[in-house]
Formats: structure tokens, C-alpha cells, sequence
């Protein structure tokens, strides 16, 4: 069973960010290794660089990205006036027969 941190969409997001976020030194090292570029100074830290700003700017992305996801289901979810849960809802869900 997941966790409840695990259910919120923004943290789930920020996790898949996270995770792509290891694909940013492998395009910069192809692309140097497909055009001869040899810059031997600082290698690594340039990697460890742009690691951690893709993976801050990954994870911040995905982060907004769930949250804005969440309001949306939560509006299209809820009447807006009262805050009841709309009828859509209840059908897609198949709680129609309990009212």
C-alpha cells in the first residue's frame, strides 16, 4: 500500500523529476563526446553542476506541476459555492446507489 505522502500528486511529480533529472550530464557528456570537444578541466564538477540544477529545477517543475493538478481535480470534484462534492464525482466513482 502506498504511502499517504506518496498519494499527493505533487510529490510524485517531483519524484519523476527527480528521476529525469539524471538525464542532464548524459546529454551534456554525449553531446562533448559526439563533437570531439575535449575540456579535461573540471569535468566532474561541471557533471556534479548540472546534476544538481537539473535536479533542483526537475524537481521544483514537477512539484507545481502536481500541485496545479490537484486543484484542478479538486474543482472540477467540488461545486465551487458550497464545497459539496459534485455529481459527476459520485457517478464516475459509482457512489450513486448508497444516496
Amino acid at each position: 500500500m502506498k504511502s499517504e505522502w506518496m498519494k499527493k500528486r505533487r510529490f510524485r511529480w517531483a519524484f519523476i523529476g527527480s528521476a529525469l533529472s539524471f538525464l542532464g550530464p548524459l546529454g551534456e557528456w554525449l553531446f562533448l563526446k559526439l563533437f570531439n570537444i575535449t575540456n579535461d578541466n573540471n569535468v566532474a564538477l561541471n557533471f556534479l553542476y548540472t546534476e544538481l540544477w537539473t535536479l533542483f529545477c526537475f524537481s521544483c517543475f514537477g512539484y507545481f506541476l502536481g500541485r496545479s493538478t490537484e486543484k484542478i481535480e479538486r474543482i472540477a470534484s467540488h461545486d465551487v459555492l458550497t464545497g459539496v462534492i459534485s455529481r459527476r464525482y459520485l457517478m464516475q466513482n459509482g457512489l450513486t446507489g448508497s444516496l
